[in-house]
């Protein structure tokens, strides 16, 4: 229990310095971008700031699995970044599992459209890190999260264009 709240808070401290948390702490800050506190991401509160947004998109990076009555407030789609090869690995914590078990091709991310399964939306992109000697959860992580923001503005992108992104061929 030690040894993994003091490896978890060093993994923690490495993505704060890969992603240079200060910078996004300033940026956030000085964006003037409203944000809202709420309970959880399916609660009525939420959903009453997303209707009152009236959002054409809705990306969820983390926080859980939307409902129906969440994702289904975007006029056009709900996206979401998943970090592993969906649907071949769904769930929390892919990356880390695909290490511990071994499994290469569990490592990566995911760019869909949320549907009522758990990262079972029809796929736009899918990509995996090069591995390298030295690797941890965290900088795959970092390196794969990457690739997938630049493929969401490329899917958001389509949106905005009236078009749909291609599926990524399984």
């Amino acid at each position: 229990r030690t040894i993994g709240y003091w490896h978890h808070r060093n993994e923690l401290q490495r993505l704060d310095e890969l992603l240079d948390g200060e910078h996004l702490e300033r940026w956030w800050s000085n964006s003037e971008i409203e944000t809202f506190e709420v309970t959880h991401l399916n609660h009525a509160d939420a959903r009453a700031v997303i209707t009152r947004l009236q959002p054409d998109i809705m990306v969820r990076v983390s926080g859980g699995v939307l409902k129906r009555e969440t994702f289904s407030q975007a006029r056009i789609v709900t996206l979401n970044i998943h970090h592993g090869l969906a649907p071949r690995i769904r769930g929390m914590w892919s990356i880390p599992w695909g290490i511990v078990e071994g499994r290469h091709d569990w490592i990566g991310a995911t760019v869909h459209e949320i549907d009522e399964g758990i990262d079972t939306g029809r796929i736009l992109w899918r990509g995996a890190p090069q591995l390298a000697p030295g690797d941890t959860g965290t900088t795959l992580l970092f390196r794969v999260h990457l690739e997938a923001v630049d493929a969401l503005v490329t899917a958001i992108r389509h949106y905005a264009t009236g078009a749909t992104p291609p599926s990524w061929a399984l």
